[in-house]
């Protein structure tokens, strides 16, 4: 099955296909912003994947599963990186991983 790189360019081209990215991008920052309210207000330090799965919730609540789509990352992101996932990821592409 050959891969027709013109239609898949065609389809960067179209507007939905940002707004869902803009959508998605938004709810991945949306979790830094909560977090940084949450905690300067409350002084409450929980942990950040509590603020991805939070985005998440809200965003299916709401109707937008883009959002959804980032806050899940972020808390996925968040995730990897408190289980050193990230770090051996990296290692590995920089010829560091055994």
């Amino acid at each position: 099955m050959a891969v027709d790189l013109s239609d898949a360019f065609n389809d960067l081209a179209e507007p939905d296909y940002w707004t869902d990215v803009a959508l998605a991008f938004a709810g991945f920052m949306g979790a830094l912003v909560a977090r940084a309210a949450v905690e300067n207000v409350t002084g409450q330090n929980l942990p950040n994947e509590v603020y991805g799965v939070a985005v998440a919730g809200s965003g299916l609540a709401m109707g937008y599963p883009m959002v959804a789509v980032g806050g899940g990352l972020n808390a996925v992101d968040n995730l990897a990186g408190n289980l050193g996932i990230k770090q051996s990821v990296v290692g590995m592409v920089a010829g560091g991983g055994n």
